[in-house]
């Protein structure tokens, strides 16, 4: 049993002017993301008669990567190879949850809390509208809002009330010195 190519052989039309250039292929290399540079490079490379499966070894590329691409720069030209935007993860709240949680974090009272802190308000969100998100995904969502983490400092137990306020003393003495030897 004799196995065929999944595809057959695609021609590479670099003789249609429309399709583009060697300048025009370097050109958007060097403009273009990575992948971009990667598409325009086999191609500049089947241009210079270099076989397919060297340029899929020398660019660690699947034939069939190589067929969509040659097949994309057949149809569109340079704009076939550019890689467009893809979209990203659907966000986890819509822009009305956005503005009910924003205003919620501004006014806590509606929630019968004093303040929040990422980890009381993700319990909040995930109980009252039942939302799945990790703790990291309140911290950032914290922040878009303009919020930043406030972390209590401990306050040291064992300080010598009367040291401290001689201390006090000391400095308010020294920065009146300083107003003294400044003025005029």
């Amino acid at each position: 049993m004799v196995r065929h190519s999944l595809f057959m052989a695609q021609r590479l039309s670099i003789t249609n002017p429309e399709n583009a250039s060697l300048r025009e292929l370097k050109e958007a290399a060097r403009v273009g993301s990575n992948e971009t540079a990667l598409r325009c490079t086999a191609i500049q490379f089947l241009v210079t008669g270099i076989s397919r499966a060297k340029i899929c070894g020398a660019l660690l590329v699947s034939e069939h990567s190589l067929h969509s691409w040659i097949k994309a720069f057949n149809e569109r030209g340079v704009d076939g190879l550019i890689v467009k935007k893809r979209p990203g993860r659907s966000a986890i709240f819509n822009g009305e949850q956005v503005a009910v949680l924003a205003n919620l974090i501004e006014q806590p009272e509606q929630a019968e809390r004093t303040f929040w802190t990422a980890k009381a308000f993700h319990g909040y969100i995930s109980e009252a509208y039942q939302v799945d998100c990790s703790y990291q995904t309140v911290v950032r969502f914290f922040h878009r809002q303009g919020f930043a983490l406030k972390v209590p400092r401990p306050w040291p137990d064992r300080q010598d009330e009367a040291l401290r306020e001689a201390f006090r003393q000391q400095l308010e003495e020294l920065c009146q010195q300083d107003v003294h030897v400044d003025s005029p």
